[in-house]
């Protein structure tokens, strides 16, 4: 389970949503784990920033998005989520997958949509953490 890594770091928030588990924690690392068989859409994004933006708006938080094996994200999604629009609250994004379609599909939004904020792709939690809090 994905706490366990974090023990050191206290949850400060934590919300359930259709398609998205959110967990904040303290040490400013953000985990949303995407339910089993869901597409994220922009609508469901929406719905889990203005949670963060209520927490604060001129926080930045180290995004680790954990799908589970069959989730997946839309294109419009994508594209809204690598640009300026969809990042006011990024540092850096870890993406961590469990399939080879989400893998290729992670490579596209990477090589093609061009996040503009750090983004990697990641098979572990713990590598997808570690990296983020490189980032700092």
């Amino acid at each position: 389970m994905l706490q366990k890594m974090f023990v050191d770091s206290k949850i400060s928030f934590q919300k359930d949503f259709a398609k998205i588990s959110m967990t904040i924690y303290e040490n400013g690392l953000a985990h949303y784990f995407i339910k089993p068989q869901e597409t994220l859409e922009r609508e469901n994004i929406q719905e889990v920033l203005k949670e963060i933006e209520k927490l604060g708006p001129e926080i930045k938080y180290l995004n680790l998005f954990e799908f589970s094996e069959n989730a997946d994200v839309d294109e419009e999604t994508r594209q809204w989520a690598a640009d300026s629009e969809g990042n006011k609250q990024t540092i850096a994004d870890a993406i961590v997958i469990k399939s080879l379609a989400q893998k290729i599909i992670g490579n596209f939004y990477l090589k093609f949509n061009r996040p503009v904020k750090p983004t990697r792709i990641f098979n572990t939690a713990s590598e997808a953490y570690q990296w983020l809090l490189e980032q700092k």
